[in-house]
């Protein structure tokens, strides 16, 4: 059997060594006449052993094609099979061309994958326990043990995505069973490895390596469209001209403008300096003058999040795992890529200005402040800017100081460092545990906390007035509040508060109810600008709840994350 292979640079600075460098076995040749059209390269392969060899030509042709992503290549299977076409690193979605080539020798797409955990036989049940648990079903195990050494191993087909997706499952389990053993994993397939693995950072880059860069991101030219759905005209004096939208359980974007209920196909979730974060249904994208960059979706199973956007680029984490096993991943999104920063383990907080990331996380000992650069080479230090027996719960950056509060025993303070040496403090006690920072306006920072014991169990919010040292509960009005949800608003001082029983204002001034809830009601998200907006679901559906006046618009679903803009 031979693979005829066309490659079409479309522009690339390709030449015929680094052809025959990337794709092994690759003959390239002279074409029997020349054609006035755009050059192409154009060689065969020849396979002695279809079975064997097929998978292991076309991952390298795959691997070709996510490096240089615009070029064009054309596959064909002779004497009797059709053409194949890759793009950006992918397969033409076309199943009976895919078939053609492929169809005859899909036994070739096959993994054996074999890891060894060093381990004691005492610790094989857990482990083999943990190693179930992680990959459910998808995988069908061979275990052998020793006394020393506990080794599985899995057959299977698929691609290099469900190999790389095997290798993070066992990542898993290795991390959760606690020892972090030595472990020799190898790979048969069409891209064979043999690795020894001591440590965290080893396991990702293995999965990183196995899965293979993300294709380059390409451009949306489709302008947002926006349809109305009804007439909202209770609405039109609350919001003004502002623009309140939200997610429904679909993740599809609704809004309210001028009165009329919209639907969205994309909207701006951040914005600074001229550069945007939007969201366009599923997925983000990173807008800076003319440039576009479309960010590829988190891995199955990690939790997003975006921290704050600037010209230069936007913080985003992306965090997977539980318990001791949880860890996050920074990036660095700008209009020229995607840069990856540090995995961060346990993180309890995560923070960041123009140029620099605060975070609480594991580091050498134990839980630190870490300081990191954003960006760059993501050079970090790590601090611990409390006494021994305090144990950090969350940071924040101000304008001129980090924010961090800590608990010892049945006491917590916030601690006001300075930014110039993370060493010297300012030091006010809080009346609670657990305190967590829920944002900051000017010189008011905002934090909840539950009681202590041995008391009555409740949850309060605290303004901390920041120049005169001074800390307001001001939630002391409200009976018997197990949980609080507290949002603040866009330009003021105020908070929303949302309780189990009622949603409240929070101001300088007073306490005021805005909504009370019925007994099977609860409050899905708020926001706080131009008025209120409250998203309630209920046995009687679901509602949006604007200002005090409660002007309502029905819903089909729960509303999230609010913006008003």
């Amino acid at each position: 059997m031979r693979l005829e292979v066309v490659v079409a640079p479309c522009g690339q600075p390709l030449t015929v060594a680094m052809l025959t460098e990337r794709v092994p076995g690759l003959g390239l040749g002279v074409a029997p006449a020349l054609e006035r059209s755009a050059v192409s390269f154009v060689g065969g392969v020849e396979l002695e052993s279809p079975e064997a060899e097929v998978a292991r030509h076309v991952s390298a042709l795959l691997r070709l094609s996510r490096e240089f992503p615009s070029i064009e290549i054309s596959v064909t299977a002779v004497p009797d099979g059709g053409a194949l076409q890759i793009r950006n690193g992918e397969l033409e979605p076309d199943e009976a061309a895919r078939g053609s080539v492929l169809g005859k020798i899909s036994s070739s797409l096959r993994w054996r994958v074999y890891v060894s955990f060093r381990i004691e036989a005492d610790a094989h049940p857990h482990l083999i326990h943990l190693v179930t648990e992680s990959i459910g079903g998808s995988f069908e195990p061979v275990i052998d043990s020793t006394p020393s050494a506990l080794a599985i191993g899995f057959d299977f087909e698929g691609n290099a995505t469900r190999v790389a997706n095997l290798v993070g499952d066992l990542r898993l389990a290795w991390r959760q069973e606690g020892s972090e053993s030595g472990c020799l994993i190898e790979i048969e397939g069409a891209d064979p490895r043999l690795e020894t693995l001591h440590t965290w950072t080893e396991w990702l880059e293995l999965e990183r390596a196995v899965r293979g860069p993300a294709p380059a991101p390409a451009a949306s030219a489709e302008p947002p469209r926006t349809v109305k759905i009804a007439d909202a005209p209770e609405t039109l004096p609350l919001l003004g001209a502002a623009r309140l939208s939200w997610l429904d359980a679909d993740d599809q974007i609704l809004s309210l403008h001028h009165g009329e209920l919209l639907t969205t196909t994309e909207r701006i979730e951040l914005r600074h300096d001229g550069a945007e974060i939007r969201r366009s249904e599923d997925r983000l994208a990173f807008l800076v003058d003319d440039k576009r960059l479309d960010i590829p979706p988190p891995d199955v199973g990690a939790e997003r999040r975006v921290h704050n956007v600037y010209r230069h680029g936007a913080l985003i984490s992306d965090s997977l795992g539980g318990a001791t096993s949880a860890h996050t991943r920074l990036f660095l999104v700008h209009g020229k890529g995607i840069n990856e920063g540090p995995v961060l383990g346990a993180v309890r907080s995560i923070d960041a200005d123009h140029d620099t990331v605060f975070a609480l996380a594991e580091g050498r000992g134990g839980l630190a402040l870490h300081e990191i650069e954003l960006g760059g080479r993501w050079d970090r230090s790590e601090t611990r800017p409390w006494e021994h027996d305090e144990r950090p719960c969350d940071v924040a950056v101000l304008e001129q100081r980090i924010a961090v509060t800590v608990q010892r025993d049945l006491r917590s303070n916030l601690y006001l460092l300075e930014r110039a040496n993370l060493v010297y403090r300012r030091t006010i006690a809080m009346p609670c545990v657990e305190p967590q920072i829920v944002g900051h306006r000017n010189d008011t920072l905002w934090v909840t906390g539950m009681s202590p014991p041995p008391g009555p169990r409740r949850c309060d919010l605290f303004r901390v007035d920041l120049r005169r040292g001074m800390v307001i509960v001001a939630t002391a009005e409200l009976a018997d509040v197990v949980a609080i949800d507290v949002v603040l608003g866009a330009h003021t001082d105020d908070a929303l508060i949302a309780t189990p029983r009622g949603v409240y204002l929070a101001t300088r001034l007073a306490l005021r109810e805005m909504l009370e809830l019925a007994s099977d009601e609860t409050v899905t998200d708020m926001a706080l600008g131009a008025t209120s907006c409250v998203f309630v679901h209920g046995v009687h559906g679901a509602r949006l709840v604007l200002g005090q006046q409660q002007a309502t618009v029905p819903l089909r679903t729960p509303g999230y994350a609010p913006l008003i803009a």
